[in-house]
């Protein structure tokens, strides 16, 4: 329950709260599986949602099973049915390697944020959160991710100076 808590804190917007909340409900009883997430109950969600799976024919890969549009947007192309290392590289997988790796070994959520400059976006960050999947309760093999983009403090900071250009 404290775990909860700490977690609900790190949590910036509404919206993942409310996917948290949905979680929460579904892993009432233990780890919920990828059958039990009903995309009709998080419809509004939709396009920051991700299904990740751990690639039994690869051990410790991951692959992403499904990827909602927001994150086509991000990426710049449909990272659907990818593994893992084929759409991060350098120090951002490395991040997401020892992210997803926690919470496989603790069984619970995980949040963060993370800069998509190594993407070619310094303006964004990713705001996300990844949930624990079981096939069978008690061993995490996916994960449920939601994924928010939003401009940089530092972009948010310079949309907001008045410009230069024309002053005087």
């Amino acid at each position: 329950m404290a775990a909860d808590l700490l977690l609900r804190a790190q949590l910036s917007f509404a919206d993942q709260r409310e996917v948290l909340d949905y979680w929460q409900t579904l892993a009432a009883n233990g780890l919920p599986s990828r059958a039990a997430v009903n995309p009709g109950a998080i419809k509004r969600r939709l396009a920051q949602i991700s299904i990740l799976v751990l690639d039994p024919a690869a051990k410790g890969s991951v692959r992403v099973r499904l990827a909602g549009t927001g994150l086509r947007d991000a990426y710049g192309r449909d990272v659907t049915g990818q593994p893992l290392g084929e759409i991060e590289a350098g120090e951002r997988f490395t991040y997401w390697l020892h992210a997803l790796k926690r919470v496989i070994t603790t069984g619970e959520p995980a949040a963060g944020v993370i800069s998509l400059g190594g993407l070619g976006k310094p303006h964004l960050d990713q705001h996300w959160l990844r949930l624990p999947l079981s096939s069978d309760g008690r061993h995490v093999d996916g994960f449920l991710g939601y994924d928010r983009f939003v401009p940089t403090e530092a972009a948010q900071r310079a949309a907001q100076q008045p410009s230069a250009i024309g002053a005087g």
